[in-house]
């Protein structure tokens, strides 16, 4: 391929810009250092100055904000959030976007989606971040085949530092056909005026000494943040989901749009084509024909997820002499959060009999009506059981919450140096640890349910619910602690013995460790007359090899296991310790041409090589060729 971008400004552009020598240097896509802040590879860099001009506490609106970046999890994101906050470049997913600090990988986070999370890296400690979307894989791995983005942290920090920043969100309430389309479809406006809320609270503290001879320094960093939750009715656009509407043919208006998962029972046994077979509890105990009520689920939903972030770090290094400069980072980071989405319960098609659920046709908690509208008597003997399709959602349960946490350890070993006569080499050895739970609670449990369903009249003389509404397995023993659920009372009929019974919980927990050993080396031929005779600068080159080894463990509880959790989307099964190594050499030439001639400032070739031999798929290559004038 051939492509070129240039650099964004920086230091060293102004410095050279005016005539001061400047040395070489590393730029994010190559592993060759350079005098030139122009790169084959598209190459965008983000300075700390535009971090603090956009206000972002996070360094994941810092990188959604590019072009070349896709949404993906943030704090916003809520239904099926990870926690984790992950970058997303081209659009080709973040398990193909690596994420580097100080070009050395962060490791992986969460056992389900084994990318990097933004959330251990303190935003105010950022120098720069560096942008690469092409020709990556090569020089860092398949990974990195969407691009790199490379924090690049502040360095040689003497002295003290404080920041601390305060935000919050503002919505004027101003957006007339949302409000119109919510009025129209019997919902109701956010607020009346406007809204203010969801503050975050950002603070940073930075310590840092050199060394009284001036080769070492040691950098480290206390950081915490506190994020308020946003839920969508704060907002007259996010108070409901909307559904375009036709009319004559033509897309003209949005209504209020919901979920029938909200207080529908269906019949497939009375559905003859020509009979409406749906039905709406109501609370006076009767069946009406299903009119297409929807339960809004919006308003539960939240825009900015609470969160409580703790980070502890450092940097150090001490050079010993120029071949043996030996250097360590340090990170930990624990990350608390909450999503929050609308109310689980029983949802269409979810039942344990082949997505149905049975009722007994002798259930006290059905009145005569109910029951002779579902066919009882007549297509279905007095105690039969009907086979139903249920869409009723615990409104009076309250929302389902995913309590998230995700503890992560980053350690960093080496040293490097000049070898002298050109060359130059960087060997360490790296460990990360994240650890991982999750809660998610509120839920209906399948299998009580289907328990609590099948109800009759209690005729144990002298018992305590005699005369009353107890479930079967009560009766048989099976299950003493069950409460029949009364989903024919209508909305507001669910007590709270009921929803004791029936809510459920699922536990995740595991890990993800990463452990790498790497070295390489750099060297400039021209000090062997290895040069072009029309450029001034050598051949550059760098060699190196690289063994890492990943592993991931999860661990699951028997509710999300056996898929009994209705809202849970299936079942979850465990991981157990599984783990892959990876054994790869790689190397990279750059062959300056021509430079500073009349008709080229600069004509130069680069080419990439890279060998992966993977223990879980096997061997793999990279490749890359470019050129730039």
């Amino acid at each position: 391929m051939i492509c070129g971008a240039t650099v964004l400004a920086s230091g060293q552009a102004f410095a050279q810009d005016q005539g001061t020598q400047v040395e070489e240097f590393v730029v994010t896509g190559s592993r060759i250092p350079q005098p030139n802040l122009t790169s084959t590879s598209p190459i965008t860099v983000v300075g700390d100055q535009e971090a603090k001009l956009q206000g972002t506490t996070n360094v994941e609106s810092l990188i959604n904000n590019l072009p070349q970046a896709f949404a993906d999890f943030t704090s916003t994101a809520s239904n099926g959030a990870s926690g984790t906050a992950t970058v997303n470049l081209r659009g080709l997913g973040s398990q193909r976007t690596l994420v580097l600090v100080d070009g050395k990988r962060l490791m992986p986070a969460d056992p389900k989606l084994p990318v990097a999370d933004l959330n251990q890296i303190p935003a105010a400690l950022v120098d720069h971040v560096e942008v690469v979307t092409g020709g990556a894989s090569a020089v860092y791995g398949s990974d990195a085949l969407a691009g790199v983005v490379n924090f690049v942290m502040k360095k040689d920090f003497e002295g003290v530092r404080l920041d601390a920043q305060y935000g919050f969100v503002q919505h004027n309430q101003h957006n007339a056909e949302a409000q119109d389309s919510i009025t129209r479809t019997g919902g109701r406006i956010a607020i009346p005026d406007d809204f203010s809320g969801g503050a975050t609270w950002d603070i940073t503290a930075i310590v840092g000494v050199n060394s009284p001879d001036g080769k070492g320094n040691a950098t480290v960093y206390a950081g915490y943040r506190h994020m308020d939750a946003v839920t969508q009715d704060k907002y007259d656009y996010t108070n409901c989901s909307f559904s375009s509407v036709k009319t004559a043919g033509v897309y003209d208006h949005h209504n209020c749009a919901g979920s029938a998962n909200y207080n529908l029972i269906e019949s497939p046994l009375l559905n003859d084509g020509v009979a409406n077979y749906n039905f709406f509890a109501e609370t006076n105990r009767t069946f009406s024909p299903w009119a297409g009520q929807t339960f809004n689920f919006g308003p539960f939903n939240y825009l900015q997820r609470p969160d409580e972030r703790y980070t502890l770090g450092g940097f150090a290094h001490y050079e010993i002499n120029p071949m043996f400069d030996v250097y360590t980072d340090v990170m930990f980071s624990d990350d608390h959060t909450l999503a929050q989405i609308a109310p689980s319960g029983l949802f269409y098609g979810g039942g344990t009999n082949n997505g149905a659920v049975n009722i007994n046709c002798d259930n006290p908690l059905l009145s005569a009506q109910q029951a002779g509208l579902l066919g009882c008597g007549t297509l279905l003997s007095p105690t039969g059981d009907a086979h139903l399709a249920i869409g009723r959602r615990n409104i009076e349960g309250g929302p389902r919450v995913d309590n998230l946490r995700h503890t992560a350890y980053r350690i960093d070993l080496g040293a490097r140096g000049d070898l002298g006569h050109g060359w130059s080499y960087d060997l360490y050895g790296q460990y990360g640890l994240t650890l991982y739970s999750e809660n998610y609670s509120n839920e209906f449990s399948k299998s009580r349910v289907a328990n609590a369903l099948q109800a009759v009249t209690d005729t144990r003389a002298g018992s305590a619910t005699f005369g009353q509404p107890v479930c079967k397995v009560t009766l048989s023993g099976q299950d003493p602690a069950c409460v029949p659920l009364d989903i024919f009372g209508g909305l507001g009929a669910l007590t709270p013995e009921m929803l004791k019974y029936v809510s459920a919980q699922g536990f995740k927990s595991g890990y993800t460790e990463e452990q790498i050993v790497s070295a390489s080396v750099t060297g400039d031929l021209g000090d062997y007359g290895f040069k072009s005779p029309m450029a001034t600068d050598g051949v550059g080159i760098a060699l190196g090899a690289e063994y890492r080894r990943e592993a991931v463990k999860l661990d699951t509880s028997r509710d999300f296991q056996l898929g009994d959790l209705y809202g849970g989307g299936g079942a979850t099964l465990p991981v157990p310790l599984s783990s892959f190594d990876v054994k790869e050499f790689y190397g990279e030439v750059r062959v300056p041409l021509v430079q500073d001639a009349q008709f080229a400032k600069l004509l130069q070739f680069e080419g990439g090589y890279r060998h992966s031999d993977y223990s879980s798929v096997g061997s793999t290559d990279a490749w890359k060729l470019a050129g730039d004038w």
